[in-house]
């Protein structure tokens, strides 16, 4: 597992044989510090397969 560390979620990447789980993504707001994030934690977007979203802000 891998904590991505931007914004204030607490978003984590769960790699797998199939694909890799993204949990939590924090605000639309921060897709520029998503995109860094990953980049720097080195996972390809290609292999993010699935996204948990475990509750949103209205």
């Amino acid at each position: 597992m891998i904590r991505l560390r931007y914004g204030n979620t607490n978003t984590f990447y769960i790699p797998g044989a199939g694909g890799g789980l993204l949990v939590d993504t924090d605000w639309a707001g921060t897709l520029p510090q998503f995109f860094r994030a990953i980049k720097a934690a080195g996972i390809e977007m290609k292999a993010i397969t699935t996204m948990l979203v475990t509750h949103y802000h209205p």
